[in-house]
């Protein structure tokens, strides 16, 4: 055995809203050292300037980016936008083949996007199927 320690994901988060702060807030806390191989690498928010306030008091410093910048310093990410903005974050981190879970109600059908999803090796997943 090499002995080497396994790299944690890179986890970015898209909303910090009621499901995006309390993720970002476990990753901070007791998900980043349980062990669970996880860390939060980035946030991003529509109101830049208070997600840089609220995540100013996390253990660890957390860079608030644009929703389509999460791709460039997350391996996976947590989309808890709203719908609309759905499409800023699932478009960069498909090209990237990044992993994306969807955490609202956005639908995702057999089309253009589900596509160039499976060809670049992406994971998009609905809520239900996690």
């Amino acid at each position: 055995m090499s002995g080497s320690k396994k790299q944690p994901l890179r986890v970015g988060i898209g909303g910090l809203g009621t499901i995006g702060w309390p993720v970002a807030q476990w990753l901070d806390g007791e998900g980043s050292g349980g062990g669970v191989g996880l860390v939060l690498a980035a946030v991003s928010a529509a109101h830049k300037e208070r997600a840089e306030d609220r995540v100013g008091q996390f253990k660890t410093a957390v860079p608030v980016v644009g929703l389509a910048e999460l791709t460039d310093v997350a391996d996976v990410i947590v989309e808890t936008a709203p719908p609309e903005r759905f499409a800023e974050v699932a478009e960069p981190a498909v090209r990237a083949g990044r992993v994306h879970f969807l955490t609202g109600n956005e639908l995702v059908v057999p089309g253009p996007r589900v596509a160039a999803a499976t060809e670049r090796l992406a994971q998009v997943l609905p809520p239900g199927t996690f």
